[in-house]
């Protein structure tokens, strides 16, 4: 025989070495979570509902009729499931009250938007995270997992910075395309990142790092394409200037697409990156030519800021899209 407590100061125990049995519920009054029973019955007692699911291994929380009916009972709806899991299907009632077992879930440690699901035979929890977070309890963002960046937390603060206006403050930005990852020929760039929507294209030459955003998609199709969008920034450059954004000011010019190059931003091209980049000096970075891009005061050389020179040789690039 079970020993039966429906009320405890453990969540749920359906296994004891005393062979007692306990569950702690909370109630929701005039509340109903709205998914498929396991099993509706007549009770004439609360506590006659609270035994039922105990011992069915298969309940998680119930709905009990709020008043009692002409015959002396109520509706007790034995549920497989709980409102952490189907948060979306909970509803105020007139007519029931629901009940569920008390989980450290109730203290809503998931931070950030995150989803808790309740562990009941650990009286634990585990949060599952929006997009651009981590950590137990979600309480980390995101960094960005670039080879560039590392783990520079300037140079992520800046960009993020930049980014946020046009995508969000929590966004996750997922790796399409790597060139010492997956070879520096443009065509796997096109493979692996055409059609993708909202990309951030970062480069490396020497100490120096720069790069550009667009919401529009690269394509192997060719010609110019137009945004107000796009934008390209600046994290280390030759004259020491703080990172910077420089907004577009040709958006019918403010990417070129093409299946022989790589990412084009800007008629100087102020930033080229060519097919085989690694072994010619045929990338670009003529940044402001014919105002492209707008270009921050206080600059000597356009030509030279980004990269340290018009043609350059990159030493790395990477593109990341919004997952």
């Amino acid at each position: 025989n079970k020993n039966v407590r429906t009320f405890s100061n453990k969540g749920l125990s359906r296994e004891s070495p005393d062979n007692v049995w306990l569950m702690k519920m909370v109630e929701e009054t005039f509340s109903y979570l709205n998914i498929s029973n396991i099993n509706s019955v007549e009770v004439q007692k609360d506590g006659e509902c609270g035994f039922a699911c105990l011992t069915d291994p298969l309940c998680f929380s119930y709905n009990l009729e709020a008043s009692v009916s002409k015959t002396g009972t109520r509706v007790c709806e034995l549920l497989p499931s709980d409102k952490y899991n189907n948060s979306d299907k909970v509803f105020i009632s007139q007519r029931f009250h629901h009940y569920r077992i008390q989980t450290p879930c109730s203290k809503g440690p998931c931070q950030n938007n995150g989803t808790c699901v309740a562990q009941y035979k650990k009286n634990s929890y585990v949060c599952v995270c929006k997009n651009g977070f981590e950590g137990k309890d979600c309480e980390t963002g995101v960094k960005w997992r670039s080879s560039i960046l590392r783990d520079n937390v300037f140079y992520q603060s800046h960009l993020n910075q930049f980014l946020t206006p046009a995508v969000g403050s929590h966004p996750q930005w997922l790796l399409c395309y790597r060139a010492s990852f997956h070879d520096w020929h443009v065509h796997t760039f096109h493979n692996n990142c055409d059609g993708k929507r909202n990309t951030v294209t970062i480069v490396e030459a020497g100490q120096y790092v720069f790069g550009g955003y667009t919401d529009i998609p690269w394509e192997s199709s060719g010609g110019w394409t137009s945004t107000p969008n796009a934008f390209l920034f600046s994290l280390h450059n030759t004259e020491g200037l703080a990172p910077f954004k420089s907004v577009v000011k040709m958006p019918n010019k403010a990417m070129y697409r093409c299946s022989s190059c790589g990412p084009m931003f800007g008629p100087g091209p102020d930033i080229y990156i060519a097919d085989n980049a690694a072994i010619n000096s045929n990338s670009e970075a003529n940044f402001g030519y014919n105002n492209g891009y707008s270009v921050p005061s206080g600059v000597q050389n356009k030509e030279t800021l980004l990269a340290g020179s018009h043609l350059f040789t990159p030493d790395e690039w990477e593109v990341f899209y919004l997952g």
